[in-house]
């Protein structure tokens, strides 16, 4: 599955319990259609010692959002995607909102 959202690129979130916030994408998991994006949808996990270096306890780790809940966010506005091929055959990303490259 082809996606128009990048690691690295700053996402808001659409809908759920994380609406309106906006963060870095860490990793994109295009397979599944989903994306892991810093301090969005986090949950706690009970970690064991498995080692004498590891950390006991509970941790805070980010889930995969669905990509459909994220927007990309260009120029301090969250804006949809589309793809334009330049005269030169390259492709590039163009936010609809305001007709600038990404």
């Amino acid at each position: 599955m082809k996606t128009r959202i990048k690691k690295g690129d700053t996402v808001e979130v659409l809908s759920g319990k994380d609406r309106g916030r906006r963060g870095r994408v860490l990793a994109v998991l295009a397979e599944k259609g989903k994306a892991l994006v810093e301090h969005v949808n986090v949950a706690r996990k009970h970690r064991k010692r498995r080692s004498y270096r590891d950390q006991p306890g509970i941790a805070s780790i980010e889930m995969p959002v669905p990509m459909c809940k994220l927007m990309l966010v260009a120029e301090g506005v969250a804006s949809r995607v589309r793809i334009q091929t330049t005269a030169d055959g390259r492709k590039q990303r163009v936010a609809i909102r305001n007709g600038k490259v990404i």
